[in-house]
């Protein structure tokens, strides 16, 4: 993804959108859940929001 900020925020959504199931997420390193996922948060989500976000 080379958009940043709201850029990047919108071609995820949009990518989730139209191609749902269809796609694989990678992720480098982990993903930050612990304390209710506070530590990895990105763009107002939490790290456990984001991870349902991309199933």
């Amino acid at each position: 993804m080379a958009p940043a900020g709201a850029a990047a925020e919108k071609s995820r959504t949009d990518t989730v959108a139209a191609y749902g199931g269809k796609y694989i997420a990678v992720v480098e390193g982990s993903i930050l859940i612990g304390e209710g996922g506070i530590y990895g948060t990105i763009g107002g989500r939490n790290g456990i929001e984001l991870q349902e976000m991309l199933r």
